[in-house]
């Protein structure tokens, strides 16, 4: 969630990006408020899906597998590099 207590998401999408970078690419966003223009930016900046709450499974399911194809297909490609 991007407006959590203690620790928002930017934050753990910045601890997780120097911690490996490839986790930081696989965060959805979540959230329930209203974004400001900074927080779009960073979602922008990021290139992550962000999903707003409330939200119907539908959406929710439908996020997920973008977040899968995207893992997916990062990990097809990184393997052919290694073949060739």
């Amino acid at each position: 969630d991007l407006h959590m207590p203690g620790m928002d998401g930017k934050q753990v999408y910045t601890k997780a990006k120097l911690a490996k970078h490839e986790l930081a690419e696989r965060i959805v966003f979540l959230t329930g408020g209203i974004l400001s223009e900074d927080t779009r930016a960073f979602i922008t900046m990021t290139g992550n899906i962000c999903l707003r709450k409330p939200f119907a499974i539908e959406s929710l399911i439908e996020v997920l597998m973008k977040a899968w194809q995207r893992i997916y297909q990062d990990n097809y490609h990184a393997k052919i590099a290694e073949d060739h």
